[in-house]
């Protein structure tokens, strides 16, 4: 039994997580509202 699907599946949400706020923080900072 191997958890690693898991481990994999876990880092692809967080990765999904940074960029997303890295996002809306470029967004914000070029003074472009998130609708």
């Amino acid at each position: 039994m191997s958890d690693g699907g898991f481990h994999r599946r876990a880092r692809w949400i967080w990765v999904v997580i940074v960029l997303g706020f890295i996002v809306v923080t470029a967004l914000e900072l070029l003074g472009v509202e998130p609708k």
